[in-house]
């Protein structure tokens, strides 16, 4: 044996030894009478002791066998659906500050509607004319629809 194991079981003792003389009155008193009241227990108070650790214990076991233990690859399945469960409510959370936020800057603008003085409209009549164009460009993407072709030539 090593001096290294002999010193931590020596370490250990020393502790236990100062513990025990380090020790109240009180808590010798304590312990003292846990002892007595556990030698005076009738057999009676043994035997239900006894007993009610045994239902314990059957209890434990029975819960024991109803214990399923999942194993991983269910939970590897399982995660993007809790993931994505879990990024549909921080959307909706999301959507919920920003629809408070929106009715708030709303209630805010219509008490200045409310509040503002319109003048008076004045019509004015132009002549538009409407052409169908052949071609539509939305950000330097020209979109051709075969309909509209048709119907210009």
């Amino acid at each position: 044996m090593s001096y290294d194991d002999i010193r931590l079981i020596f370490k250990d003792k020393f502790n236990t030894n100062i513990k025990f003389l380090l020790k109240s009155k009180e808590e010798i008193e304590e312990e003292e009478n846990r002892a007595l009241e556990s030698i005076n227990e009738t057999p009676a108070q043994k035997a239900a002791k006894k007993r009610r650790l045994n239902e314990e214990a059957e209890d434990i076991e029975e819960i024991k066998q109803h214990l399923e233990i999942v194993p991983d690859e269910d939970y590897d399945e399982d995660k993007p659906k809790v993931q994505e469960a879990v990024e549909v409510v921080t959307t909706a959370k999301l959507i919920t500050e920003v629809v408070a936020a929106i009715s708030e800057a709303v209630s805010a603008a219509s008490a200045n509607i409310d509040a503002a003085v319109v003048p008076a409209a004045t019509i004015i009549t132009a002549s538009v004319k409407v052409v169908a164009a052949s071609t539509r460009q939305r950000r330097g993407v020209v979109i051709r629809d075969p309909e509209e072709e048709s119907t210009a030539e």
